[in-house]
């Protein structure tokens, strides 16, 4: 009994450790949000004003995308992930709006252009299933 007790708290203790492993892998939020920003300043040669919005927008949709993958911890199942793919596709559309906005014409399209191939790329490695991350989403 006394060395189930003992293989039980070493299995969470260890859990603990490789779960907080993980997020400090990730980066912080902001770490995150500065590298995606930093990649579309490249690949679409934003002006200093634009990089500041998207600076937002990605930094706001990766807050939403932890979020979304805290709830689907506690929904487990097709109901969660309905949920959560509705929610994925609400956050698509509210971004595709936002971008539409800061971008000029050209460097939108540049944009969009380069989210379809990373779709493609997912969708292939897939079998047709598209997952698309939040690092994917811009």
């Amino acid at each position: 009994m006394k060395k189930s007790v003992i293989l039980l708290v070493l299995a969470f203790l260890t859990f603990g450790l490789v779960n907080a492993q993980n997020t400090a892998m990730r980066g912080s939020v902001e770490k995150r949000a500065q590298k995606q920003a930093q990649s579309l300043k490249k690949k679409l040669s934003l002006t200093s004003e634009q990089y500041g919005k998207i600076y937002e927008l990605v930094h706001d949709n990766i807050q939403q995308i932890d979020l979304l993958k805290e709830e689907m911890k506690t929904k487990h199942g097709e109901e969660g992930e309905r949920y959560n793919e509705k929610k994925l596709r609400i956050l698509r559309l509210e971004i595709e709006k936002e971008m539409k906005s800061i971008l000029t014409s050209d460097q939108y399209k540049k944009w969009q252009k380069d989210r379809a191939k990373k779709t493609k790329t997912v969708k292939d490695k897939n079998n047709e299933i598209e997952i698309v991350e939040s690092e994917n989403i811009f």
